[in-house]
């Protein structure tokens, strides 16, 4: 998610960390807000992306570089609830 201060088309270009092949994925509106849902991501991955906006007059200005991670494939809301409250309250249920 990202907004621009001039009308702008958007686009993000990520790759897998340890991948040389970049993607690119394109927004199509043409606006301040922007929603970008890259597809196919795979689970348990790192990747790093960064985005460039491009307004009516051609103009382009780029983003510094970011870093996501997808997180566990076939993992429940329950098994992420428990993990957290291991790793927060972990030292309080040992006893």
């Amino acid at each position: 998610r990202c907004q621009t201060n001039k009308r702008s088309y958007v686009e993000v270009e990520y790759s897998k960390s340890g991948e040389k092949n970049k993607k690119v994925f394109k927004d199509t509106y043409l606006g301040f807000n922007h929603i970008l849902v890259i597809p196919a991501l795979d689970p348990d991955s790192v990747y790093r992306y960064s985005l460039s906006a491009t307004d009516l007059n051609q103009t382009t200005v780029y983003s510094e570089q970011y870093v996501f991670y997808t997180g566990a494939g076939n993992i429940s809301l329950i098994d992420i609830l428990g993990s957290a409250a291991q790793k927060v309250f972990g030292w309080a249920l040992e006893r």
